[in-house]
């Protein structure tokens, strides 16, 4: 199942949003300053893979950004379309 995701600046950190994919990467976003946004998904244990990016933001997923998923997003038992996390990286 794939997933919408953004890493916005919070303060000088990279934070992670994943949301579903019935949202706009725009409205989600709101006033944050967005890195980068793009698809993701699960494939395999504790491993993401992201692609694509963001027509309403113009903006495209980075190579880096499936590091900083992996990195700070655990894999829960049941993943829900409606599933939103916020992680940051240190």
């Amino acid at each position: 199942m794939k997933c919408k995701y953004l890493i916005v600046d919070q303060d000088g950190l990279e934070a992670v949003i994943l949301f579903s994919p019935a949202l706009l990467h725009q409205h989600v976003a709101g006033r944050n300053k967005v890195i980068s946004a793009g698809y993701c998904k699960i494939n395999g244990p504790v491993k993401w893979s992201t692609e694509g990016g963001s027509v309403s933001l113009n903006c495209l997923s980075r190579p880096q950004d499936v590091d900083i998923l992996n990195h700070n997003l655990f894999v829960p038992l049941s993943f829900s379309d409606s599933a939103v996390a916020l992680c940051c990286t240190p």
